[in-house]
């Protein structure tokens, strides 16, 4: 569980060493990191337990005595806890909420332009099956003005067939069978 921990960490905050600096460690710092990377979840209960997570790690594993002073320091004063008051994290917070609404706006624009063109998908093939109908319809018209059914309706006593004679070529081709 905690090498899991640890591997999701490294995931969430890769690059952290090189990003962030112990000499401007806070929480505004690793917000802005966190901002910039594609897993950011726009929700602070999230970002910010992550981060104490993060704190905590940083504290128990750091071979750098500054680092390890800077995590510890966040991390056993509560220091965490007292930044989120902070103005400039509450700014951070209020610009990614509307970071966020445009986002959710630019998406809900996508799904209804997606909508449109499959509202236009179904409505092409409906019109084109509704046009075959007519131009079938058209035809079949166009064949009973010409009266073709006329030869099917007959009496059948009017109507004689007659059998092909049996020629020497048939009788060949029969026995070359047996």
């Amino acid at each position: 569980m905690f090498k899991e921990r640890i591997q999701n960490l490294s995931l969430q905050f890769e690059g952290w060493e090189f990003a962030l600096s112990p000499d401007q460690f806070n929480l505004v710092s690793i917000l802005k990191f966190r901002h910039m990377k594609d897993d950011f979840t726009y929700k602070k209960s999230v970002e910010h337990a992550e981060i104490f997570k993060l704190v905590s790690y940083i504290a128990e594993i750091a071979t750098d005595k500054k680092w390890k002073e800077v995590a510890s320091a966040l991390k056993e004063n509560e220091m965490i806890k007292h930044q989120t008051q902070w103005e400039e994290v509450k700014l951070f917070w209020k610009i990614v909420e509307n970071e966020k609404v445009d986002l959710d706006e630019c998406l809900l624009k996508k799904k209804l332009e997606q909508a449109k063109q499959t509202q236009f998908a179904v409505d092409h093939y409906v019109s084109e099956n509704e046009a075959h109908v007519i131009a079938d319809k058209s035809k079949l018209d166009y064949m009973l003005d010409l009266n073709f059914p006329s030869a099917l309706t007959t009496p059948s006593s009017d109507i004689t067939f007659t059998t092909p004679p049996f020629d020497t070529f048939s009788q060949l081709y029969l026995q070359t069978l047996r």
